[in-house]
């Protein structure tokens, strides 16, 4: 509570949102209007005018950023603490992928990182549009801003041998003092063991439980072909009966050849993204955009988690906006939007349900009780709206 002139006043935040400048030199942060109207009662009963407040200017200076250093990541403006580097798994066979993971967290533009711009270790080599990055608001730590993007990217080993995993750099300016820090991540070592006749990474394993006979096919490369040896001796059986009925299929019911098809689906369907940067992201931008939504859904039906359900809405929306402009959804304003959706011929009533959706999620992640009461309407219509946009995207 405050006092303004003998009289007592309850202190509200209608707004709390980061300022990013993009030029250097001067420049004045306009002050926001607010408007109150006084209740239907009083209007009813009464002229009672509305009432507005001002909040004044802030002039600013932006200075320019120092040159980054050579060998880094990105450069960011802000409080980052950069965390472990990791790795799926740290033992290979040539031929093999495994992930690289990178966790960042703090105060400050997450948004354009990626292990894109990293270089390509010794020994490996990227698997086209497999680069991921999600920002998350830190909700816990009790500050809006706090942040926390989390990298990754998937390599294959092109050889065998042991081979150092570098330290990823990271260039760190603090807003508060200015002064540019150099943080580093840990190295890794990934061992990579030669493959042998060049068989491809996947194994057959036998399934024989009782009544279940079968077999089992596991692996991440393509498969191209599969045969089981013949069985030797007197057929195994389980009760009397044949085990096996046909050693070429293990079981007569096609077990093995059907895995293998599904395999080779799988892997087929991966290749097609690969090969095509395009396809592959916006594969992985419609899948995250519909993680979101059963986040947001999830989010919807916990008490006093309409911030974080609207806060997973906007991202689902950029994500499917994304799949469908070949564009990165982080940083994507709602100009950049509106003309995405134009382009690929939406209506203005998309549109502008799009443009509304996002102001709403932007206005109630700062006042949460504000969308608490519609929250759930506001993922069902977030749902069929991004359902139109993804429409063919892919």
């Amino acid at each position: 509570e405050i006092v303004i002139d003998g009289a007592t006043y309850t202190e509200h935040p209608v707004a709390v949102s980061p300022v990013v400048p993009v030029q250097t030199g001067n420049a004045v942060l306009n002050g926001a209007r607010i408007v109150l109207d006084p209740p239907l009662s009083a209007r009813m009963f009464g002229n009672f005018p509305a009432l507005s407040a001002a909040a004044p200017s802030k002039p600013f200076h932006v200075k320019e950023l120092p040159a980054p250093p050579d060998g880094v990541l990105a450069q960011i403006v802000g409080q980052i603490t950069l965390g472990e580097l990791s790795a799926d798994r740290l033992e290979l066979v040539e031929g093999d992928p495994f992930t690289l993971k990178l966790i960042v967290s703090g105060r400050g533009m997450l948004g354009g990182l990626s292990l894109d711009d990293l270089p390509d270790p010794e020994g490996f080599e990227p698997f086209p549009g497999s680069s991921e990055r999600e920002v998350t608001f830190v909700r816990e730590e009790g500050d809006p801003f706090l942040q926390q993007a989390g990298l990754s990217r998937t390599y294959r080993a092109t050889r065998a041998g042991r081979f150092e995993i570098p330290p990823v750099r990271l260039a760190v300016i603090d807003p508060e003092t200015g002064r540019q820090t150099v943080q580093a991540s840990n190295a890794l070592v990934v061992e990579v063991a030669a493959r042998e006749g060049g068989v491809s990474s996947v194994s057959a394993r036998v399934v024989a439980e009782p009544d279940r006979p079968g077999a089992r096919v596991v692996g991440k490369d393509s498969v191209r072909h599969i045969e089981t040896a013949p069985i030797e001796g007197p057929a195994p059986t389980n009760g009397g009966r044949p085990l096996y009925r046909n050693p070429v299929f293990l079981g007569g019911n096609g077990t093995l050849f059907l895995a293998a098809c599904l395999v080779w689906g799988v892997e087929a369907r991966k290749r097609r993204i690969q090969s095509d940067p395009n396809r592959g992201r916006a594969w992985n931008c419609r899948r995250r955009a519909n993680e979101r939504l059963d986040a947001a859904e999830s989010a919807a039906r916990e008490p006093g988690g309409s911030a974080e359900a609207f806060a997973a809405i906007a991202q689902a929306l950029r994500e499917a906006v994304a799949s469908v402009g070949d564009r990165e959804p982080a940083g994507l304003t709602l100009d950049e939007i509106d003309a995405i959706l134009a382009k690929r011929g939406h209506g203005g009533d998309l549109r502008g349900d799009v443009s509304a959706l996002l102001a709403k999620c932007d206005s109630v992640r700062y006042a949460p009780a504000a969308g608490a009461d519609d929250v759930r309407a506001s993922v069902e219509s977030a749902r069929r709206i991004a359902k139109r946009i993804m429409e063919g995207a892919g």
